[in-house]
């Protein structure tokens, strides 16, 4: 090999050294960018991360399984309208409002009399020679005359037993502590349970002829408060009394704070029915000392609220497993067809128990077994998820 030729190899290498050495650092630059891409798109879903977590639990605070749809502040989804023959619209199951073929409210009312109307002149030239061409008709609801209050005077004789000597008077007739009648004060309180004042249920009264005063009014709402304490108090006896309740709370404003309205029901197999609402301020223990009697001795269904653990013999509430259940069921595929299990043992229970209603089959224990034995099946595939 010629000296040359040596000579061209040499530069001939040097040139690919360098090209190799700028190739190396573009890679080595270019690497550098990638690598820092990396790190900051890293960054950014750790930083996205934490955010989801952070709007999860607030969401969680207004939407959980404990949250009833109505109070859900996402929007519902519209149900689609499906066209019927004519392009009348045709509503499915699970469409609002009621469904083809209810009977109507206003439909029912007939009319007990009709009256005839037509005009005695021509509107346009006045004449007086008319014929009949049409008719339409409207029915009108009314009361004939407003009702004329009566008074009344009633005499309480006091009698004496001829065996014994023993005196015995009648019970106490109308409202104790004041003399307006039990029809007028329904009205009143409803007039006031509609926001009235004291002098708007007063002028409300004088509407009907009677002239009562503020105070008067104010006497007539407190009597019928009393009376109406009673009543109340007697209807807590008998929830204290059943052999079955349920109980639920939910939240409202009292006053322009956070409240609580809680519904206490007595529906036992004794067939005593009684409903108890109270409005307080406290979601606690002592709502349930004060105003539902022997609540923890008594069976009852409830939610999942911690205090209800004190019940001695407790079914949760049905709607809620559900709803609990179907917010679970995203989390994995085997939560999900325990979701579908789930529901299929709702609506059996509750086919179950509307034919139980036309007459109990002669199976029922053994359905109510299966179901229970699916349900406790149910709840330990769950326990196993880590789902309490």
């Amino acid at each position: 090999m010629s000296e040359s030729d040596v000579t061209l190899l040499r530069r001939e290498l040097h040139r690919m050294l360098e090209e190799h050495g700028r190739e190396r650092k573009e890679w080595e630059s270019g690497m550098k960018s990638v690598l820092d891409d990396n790190l900051g798109l890293r960054n950014t879903v750790t930083e996205l991360r934490a955010e989801v977590v952070r709007l999860e639990r607030r969401l969680a605070y207004y939407e959980n399984p404990h949250t009833p749809p109505s109070k859900k502040p996402l929007p519902q989804t519209k149900h689609k309208r499906y066209k019927g023959e004519g392009g009348a619209p045709v509503k499915k199951k699970g469409d609002p409002g009621r469904k083809p073929g209810h009977e109507g409210v206003s439909s029912t009312r007939r009319a007990q009399k009709t009256e005839h109307h037509a005009p005695d002149r021509c509107a346009r030239c006045g004449s007086s020679y008319l014929r009949k061409v049409g008719s339409t008709h409207k029915n009108i609801t009314d009361i004939p005359e407003m009702p004329k209050p009566v008074t009344v005077c009633h005499v309480m004789h006091r009698c004496a037993c001829n065996d014994c000597g023993a005196e015995t008077s009648p019970g106490s007739v109308g409202i104790p502590g004041t003399e307006i009648g039990p029809n007028l004060a329904t009205l009143a309180v409803k007039a006031w349970r509609r926001n009235a004042s004291v002098t708007g249920v007063a002028d409300y009264l004088s509407a009907f002829g009677i002239a009562v005063s503020r105070g008067a009014a104010q006497h007539l709402l407190e009597a019928c408060g009393r009376r109406m304490e009673a009543t109340a108090e007697q209807i807590r006896a008998d929830l204290g009394k059943s052999d079955a309740n349920h109980y639920d709370e939910t939240g409202a404003s009292l006053n322009g704070k956070k409240g609580w309205i809680w519904c206490g029901v007595a529906n036992g197999a004794k067939g005593m029915f009684a409903v108890v609402i109270v409005v307080a301020g406290s979601r606690g223990r002592p709502v349930l000392d004060e105003f539902f009697p022997n609540w923890r001795s008594i069976p009852a269904t409830t939610d999942g609220l911690s205090v209800y653990a004190l019940i001695e013999i407790r079914q949760a509430c049905m709607a809620h497993l559900m709803r609990e259940s179907k917010y679970s069921s995203s989390d994995s595929r085997q939560a999900h067809m325990l979701h579908v299990r789930l529901k299929g043992v709702f609506q059996r229970a509750k086919d179950l128990a509307k034919a139980s209603d036309r007459g109990p089959p002669d199976d029922l224990e053994d359905q109510i077994l299966r179901l229970e034995s699916e349900v406790l099946a149910i709840a330990d595939e769950y326990e196993r998820l880590g789902n309490k």
